[in-house]
C-alpha cells in the first residue's frame, strides 16, 4: 500500500483464486465486490486497512472488470489512499460544528447584521429586527440611513471607515431610530471581512441594546 497520490494497481484472472490473491479476510469483507466485478460491473468502494507497520490508512478502491469481446477475464484492483482526505473531512466537520454552535450562540444573545461600506444591510437576524420592529424583508437592501442610524453621518462613518481598512475592529454606542420612531441604542461592535462569494468588502456588526 502505498501512501502518497500515486495509487496501486494490481490485476487478477479469473483463473486463480480470489481467497488466496487477496487473502481470506480481504476476500471476505469484499466478496460482494468480487462477485460484482466478475460478473462485469466496476466496482467502488472505501476501506480501513493497516499496514504493515500498523498504521491505520483509510482507502479508496475500484475493481475494473477485464472485459474483452465481452469476456470477463479477469479484474483490476486501482487503490488510492485518501487518509489525507478523510482526516481533513473529519477536521472540517468538527470545526463546521464549532462555527454553527458559534452562530446560534450569537444569533441567540447578539444583534446582528452584515452591511457593505455603504451602509446598505444584506443580512440581520430576529434579534435585531425585533430590537427595530421591522421585519427582515424590510431592511434587506435598505441602506442603514433609513434607519436614521447616527453612526451614518459622513464624518463619523468615514472615521469608522478608516479603522475598518487598516483590518480592526471598531466599536462605539450607536443610536438607531426604530419603526415606531423610537431612538435604539446599540453597543456595536464591526468588523471587517470578505466575501467569500462576491469577493467584495462586507462588515458584520454585532451589538447588544443598551436603551433600557
Amino acid at each position: 500500500l502505498t501512501t502518497n497520490a500515486v495509487p496501486k494497481i494490481v490485476s487478477f484472472n479469473v483463473f486463480s483464486s480470489p481467497p488466496n490473491l487477496l487473502g481470506a479476510k480481504v476476500f471476505a469483507d469484499n466478496q460482494s465486490f468480487v462477485v460484482g466485478v466478475l460478473a462485469g460491473e466496476s466496482q467502488t468502494f472505501e476501506r480501513d486497512i493497516l499496514d504493515s507497520n500498523g498504521v491505520l490508512h483509510h482507502v479508496l478502491a475500484h475493481y475494473i472488470p477485464d472485459l474483452r469481446d465481452g469476456v470477463v477475464y479477469g479484474f483490476y484492483v486501482i487503490i488510492h489512499d485518501v487518509t489525507e482526505l478523510i482526516d481533513n473531512r473529519s477536521k472540517f466537520a468538527v470545526l463546521a460544528q464549532k462555527n454553527q454552535s458559534l452562530l446560534n450562540a450569537i444569533n441567540n444573545k447578539l444583534l446582528y447584521s452584515i452591511i457593505d461600506f455603504t451602509g446598505e444591510i444584506f443580512e440581520a437576524n430576529d434579534l435585531f429586527c425585533r430590537a427595530l420592529g421591522y421585519e427582515i424583508q424590510d431592511l434587506k437592501g435598505i441602506n442603514y440611513q433609513s434607519i436614521d442610524s447616527d453612526l451614518y453621518n459622513s464624518a463619523r462613518w468615514s472615521s469608522t471607515l478608516n479603522v475598518l481598512r487598516e483590518n480592526k475592529n471598531w466599536r462605539g454606542e450607536v443610536c438607531n431610530r426604530s419603526k415606531s420612531e423610537q431612538p435604539r441604542w446599540f453597543d456595536t461592535v464591526i468588523s471587517p471581512y470578505i466575501d467569500s462569494e462576491s469577493q467584495k468588502e462586507r462588515y458584520i456588526t454585532l451589538g447588544i441594546d443598551i436603551t433600557d
